[in-house]
């Protein structure tokens, strides 16, 4: 009887440990998912890294450099004078990260080199260097629901000067760049 009573005991010990098993492998499943279903989330709706790869918006993005781009920001509210953007770019199929020079309603006009918002000359430090003096470009009134980008390094720059880029339609924008993490010696954030 003893005998009986150990085997069953043996047998539903083992039982136990194979249901303990199967549990903690279906947990450790749940907890992958739940965390791949998290990181995904976080990666479409909040932020992401982007490596740039033009030299459009030299000196303030260098190519080959790491940037942080958070999502949420425009989701709530639209992309103001200054902000670096990134946006889907439909004519080459890719992304496009330029700084953002006029909102609905601004006329932009550049003369002999020189950018006007609304008739008011800017002043811009972030440029790698002036425009060329013989450039010019409108008047240009930017439409509702776009803005009107342009890349840091205006002379090598493809942005809405360029007939194929045009004003950008603010359901294309993927987010704001705020700040580059690599390199290292580059880290610091951006606007």
């Amino acid at each position: 009887m003893n005998e009986v009573n150990d085997e069953q005991q043996f047998s539903s010990r083992v039982k136990e440990k194979r249901i303990k098993k199967k549990r903690d492998r279906i947990g450790f499943m749940i907890t992958i998912l739940i965390a791949a279903v998290l990181a995904l989330s976080i990666r479409f709706f909040v932020f992401e890294f982007i490596v740039v790869n033009m030299t459009s918006m030299q000196p303030t993005l260098e190519p080959e450099s790491v940037m942080c781009v958070e999502k949420v920001s425009y989701m709530l509210g639209e992309p103001g004078r200054g902000d670096i953007v990134i946006f889907d770019y439909a004519g080459e199929d890719k992304d496009l990260v330029k700084r953002v020079i006029g909102i609905e309603g601004d006329t932009i006009e550049i003369l002999e080199g020189h950018l006007y918002i609304n008739g008011q000359l800017k002043e811009e430090s972030y440029i790698k260097e002036p425009m060329s003096s013989d450039t010019t470009y409108g008047p240009f009134v930017v439409p509702e629901d776009k803005v009107f980008v342009m890349g840091d390094n205006r002379n090598v720059s493809k942005d809405s000067r360029d007939p194929s880029v045009g004003a950008v339609d603010l359901d294309t924008i993927i987010g704001r760049c705020f700040f580059v993490i690599w390199p290292i010696d580059q880290i610091s954030s951006v606007s």
